[in-house]
């Protein structure tokens, strides 16, 4: 096996994805190992506090709460669980249900069409783009939808009267 040359410089190459033009940008771009000093860190810190927090806070709120916990929930024994990433991605469960159970039902339109002839049609359902007339329109209630139905049925009426001058 050969021996690295000592004289040779290490870089590091960083890469979003695996083709070919990212690979290439990558090698072309590649920086000296120190200019990666502060994320090398950086990581290790956040690796020391989700050791450290993650140990003891789960230990000391399971101490101090795990027993009312497993009364409430009819277990024998609870443990809790607490760390960085955890707290944060539960954050946005926790936000998530909430929007769920907060959700109202929304009666809204949408606007089909079958499109074609005897020999083939398809249908499709009508959504906003950039470009159309009604990109963000308070009339719009999402994407593909109207809050009123009139307004659903004015736009098709306009759809067909601007079809027919076309023609």
């Amino acid at each position: 096996m050969a021996k690295p040359n000592p004289k040779a410089k290490m870089k590091r190459v960083w890469i979003d994805s695996q083709t070919e033009e990212e690979i290439t940008r990558g090698i072309r771009e590649a920086k000296d190992l120190a200019e990666y000093d502060s994320l090398s860190a950086s990581a290790y810190l956040r690796a020391k506090e989700d050791y450290l927090i993650g140990i003891n806070f789960s230990r000391l709120l399971s101490i101090i709460y795990g027993r009312k916990l497993a009364q409430s929930i009819h277990e024998d024994k609870a443990s809790i669980s607490v760390g960085r990433v955890m707290t944060c991605v539960l954050g946005m469960i926790v936000g998530r249900e909430r929007e769920i159970r907060n959700f109202v039902k929304t009666k809204y339109y949408k606007i089909l069409g079958e499109f074609g002839d005897e020999k083939a049609s398809f249908k499709a359902e009508w959504k906003v783009n950039e470009k159309s007339i009604m990109f963000e329109s308070p009339k719009l209630y999402n994407e593909s939808g109207f809050k009123k139905e009139q307004e659903a049925k004015d736009f098709i009426t306009s759809l067909k009267r601007k079809n027919s001058s076309n023609q």
